[in-house]
């Protein structure tokens, strides 16, 4: 407090008296309209246990929630950061990679110049959707296997992130587009 003070912040000390610490967190967050909790690390829990409880009470809060940022500190400064409530995920490189390839394999069909890369993953958000109601024991064990990198239960075999295989009709050596393809380079609009 005192570091804040000396660079001119103003602090003002809330006691909120709850049965549940983390429902008290949330609430008090999000009467107050905050848009980052800061905590220090739990010497009982981790910071992935932290985030999972103030989740949970966050999902518990009456409509309208406000998101916010949990930022946890550890001993040696580090801060993490989780998001609660809706956000854009954090993709990595190979599924980012992933979606661009599909993206560049879709925009050589014919009317498809003015595609996104955000079309591709919302068609497949929509068709994961869809197949969950047909087929939701395939769809968790597919999950299953991308999140532990374990064997499938069913199948054996070991998750694989190579989703995409290059087009079976490679462009002959020296050209760089299909013919009929719009002439563009494969950037997306932002």
């Amino acid at each position: 407090m005192s570091i804040a003070e000396d660079v001119g912040k103003t602090i003002s000390l809330v006691v909120v008296p709850a049965r549940d610490v983390w429902a008290a967190i949330v609430q008090t967050a999000s009467q107050l309209g905050a848009s980052a909790v800061v905590a220090g690390l739990s010497t009982k829990m981790t910071s992935e246990e932290q985030a999972f409880r103030l989740g949970q009470a966050w999902e518990a809060l009456p409509e309208p929630k406000r998101r916010f940022v949990f930022q946890v500190v550890r001993p040696d400064m580090r801060v993490e950061m989780y998001h609660l409530g809706p956000h854009a995920p954090t993709l990595d490189s190979e599924d980012v990679g992933t979606v661009h390839k599909l993206w560049l394999h879709v925009r050589r069909e014919p009317g498809m110049a003015e595609l996104h890369h955000s079309d591709i993953v919302s068609v497949a958000l929509t068709r994961l959707a869809r197949d969950w109601v047909r087929d939701k024991e395939e769809i968790m064990r597919a999950l299953r296997r991308h999140h532990h990198n374990t064997p499938d239960p069913v199948g054996g075999s070991p998750v694989t992130r190579s989703y995409f295989s290059p087009p079976t009709d490679p462009l002959p050596p020296g050209r760089s587009e299909r013919p009929n393809a719009p002439k563009r380079p494969p950037t997306e609009p932002q």
